[in-house]
């Protein structure tokens, strides 16, 4: 008996994409490439022969645990939990089981896209200015063939050119208090489109996003987007525009949101 997969290879990945572009373009006509798209979860493999007993910790909304970038990558970890006064690089914000209607990867997926910006105490808005994102943990298939169905979504801060998680300011949900957070997790972008916390040396700073219609409308389209709506929320006289550029890309789980940026001008 193997978990429920979903038939759609291509939303099978291993972290979240809210936002990340194939193509990048200056409002000045400047031109540059943008950093790879940061994906979610891979389909879980069948495995046979389930063991008869096998010990599998039951997950709970407000657990902390210190996981690196691999264990994080992962869709799947029975780490135990730890104490949330102690750095931490994980916060469980939702708690599931596969069922009649999350019963593939994608659901899962979903599910945490739902209730991540919520569970930061931001708007999706704001929430697409940081570095926060999430990723989820599902049983793998000797799991599911002994009975679990359990499935969590946790906070992370990960989304950087070096991957390396950053310690969550707290441990309680929402994450931010009073919507404010320390410029360690504000969004930037370096001058060759790699995207890193603003305490990092940078190019650009996350000003606003646009969200455009659910079907790839076309490159024609999206430039028209970015040229009505980004000057409205950017306040330099340059600015950087990213968003994917394909049908593939903008499928993606928030693939169809393009990001203006600020100009980052050295003093």
């Amino acid at each position: 008996m193997n978990p429920p997969t979903s038939p759609s290879s291509r939303r099978r990945a291993r972290r979240l994409a809210r936002w990340a572009a194939t193509g990048a373009v200056l409002a000045a006509g400047l031109s540059g490439c943008a950093g790879n798209t940061a994906t979610l979860g891979d389909a879980i493999p069948a495995v046979g022969g389930a063991p008869k007993t096998e010990p599998i910790i039951t997950p709970a909304v407000g657990e902390c645990r210190n996981l690196s970038d691999d264990g994080i990558a992962g869709s799947n970890d029975n780490t135990p939990a730890g104490d949330c006064s102690a750095p931490h690089t994980t916060l469980t914000f939702l708690v599931g089981k596969l069922g009649d209607k999350v019963m593939t990867q994608d659901d899962v997926r979903d599910a945490c896209g739902k209730a991540w910006s919520k569970a930061l105490g931001l708007s999706e808005e704001q929430a697409r200015l940081t570095v926060f994102s999430w990723a989820y943990f599902m049983p793998t298939a000797r799991e599911y063939a002994l009975g679990h169905r359990d499935f969590r979504c946790d906070l992370v801060a990960t989304n950087t050119y070096s991957s390396t998680p950053q310690a969550l300011p707290g441990g309680k949900i929402p994450l931010i208090a009073g919507g404010k957070y320390a410029e360690s997790y504000a969004l930037c972008r370096t001058s060759n489109s790699r995207d890193v916390p603003c305490t990092q040396p940078h190019a650009w700073k996350a000003a606003g996003s646009v969200v455009g219609p659910e079907k790839f409308p076309g490159l024609a389209a999206i430039k028209k987007l970015t040229r009505t709506r980004c000057p409205r929320l950017t306040s330099t006289k340059q600015y950087l525009t990213s968003y994917h550029d394909n049908a593939d890309g903008w499928a993606l789980a928030g693939g169809n949101v393009i990001m203006c940026w600020n100009q980052q001008v050295k003093k």
